[in-house]
């Protein structure tokens, strides 16, 4: 008997349409510092951008609800275990990700709500980051955990890139002639995205390699570091395009995104589509 709450899945389009209003921003802001010069920020800065703009206030609603969904999505995915990871290690691990990147967007939601109610909380991605980590470096073996910390992250970066190149998320997309014509911008980024990700785990592992804390940061520091690597600005150009495309991965997951446990075994998803394609 299916015990998953109805309403999972109305959370679920909710919420990767926020993230993908949340990327679409962050995406935007990088290209424009790739093309016009300035600094590229992250996901906190590019939330705070958004109160001088007179649209601001009803993104930053709508970005505070759809990452709020997000959070309460992941969560439930882990507890119901809605993407059909299974038992063992392998799905309990799977599950756990799941909770941390639940809380994770639970916080960006809580600041986004701060932001539309003019509370100013914290010192930005980049400053939290940098101050946990150096929080983190001076309890015993803290160094290690930022290390290993570190190498989770550049762990989960890989899967999310593989997941793009072998394009992963097919069987959880329906079939529509829309989602076949843009499987290879879906397909760029996810993996643009899982870069950043492990682009993120790379500075932890180097704040901890060298016991400075102020190496570490987030999206903003890791799309820093891409503008002072040589050919930076091809690669930040590269990669903010990439964070677009994954924004349009959000609202195309929005629209017509599958949730494995409430699916039918007949669902046409893009995945079996194309298998039979392929075998046809």
């Amino acid at each position: 008997m299916d015990t998953t709450p109805a309403w999972v899945v109305p959370a679920m389009r909710i919420g990767f349409f926020g993230r993908g209003l949340t990327y679409a921003v962050t995406g935007g802001l990088a290209v424009s510092a790739a093309l016009y010069g300035g600094r590229a920020e992250g996901t906190t800065e590019a939330l705070e951008s958004l109160r001088g703009s007179p649209w601001g206030l009803a993104a930053l609603a709508a970005i505070a609800l759809g990452l709020a969904c997000y959070a309460v999505w992941r969560l439930m995915a882990a507890a119901f275990d809605l993407d059909a990871h299974g038992g063992g290690a392998r799905g309990a691990l799977a599950r756990a990700g799941q909770v941390v990147s639940g809380l994770i967007h639970l916080a960006l939601g809580l600041y986004a709500g701060s932001l539309l109610l003019g509370i100013r909380v914290g010192g930005g991605e980049g400053g939290g980051a940098r101050s946990l980590t150096a929080w983190l470096m001076q309890q015993p073996y803290g160094t290690w955990a930022v290390a290993a910390a570190g190498l989770v992250v550049i762990g989960a970066g890989g899967y999310y890139v593989h997941k793009g190149v072998s394009a992963g998320f097919r069987d959880k997309l329906h079939f529509t002639p829309l989602t076949r014509r843009l499987d290879p911008v879906l397909r760029y980024g996810v993996a643009a995205q899982g870069a950043v990700v492990g682009i993120i785990g790379v500075l932890l592992v180097w704040a901890a390699w060298t016991y400075d804390p102020d190496k570490a940061g987030g999206l903003g520091q890791a799309l820093a570091a891409l503008r002072g690597a040589a050919f930076g600005q091809a690669l930040l150009l590269a990669v903010a395009a990439g964070l677009l495309a994954f924004a349009l991965f959000c609202w195309v997951m929005a629209a017509y995104g599958l949730v494995p446990r409430c699916r039918s075994d007949e669902t046409p998803t893009l995945a079996r589509r194309l298998e039979a394609q392929a075998g046809a």
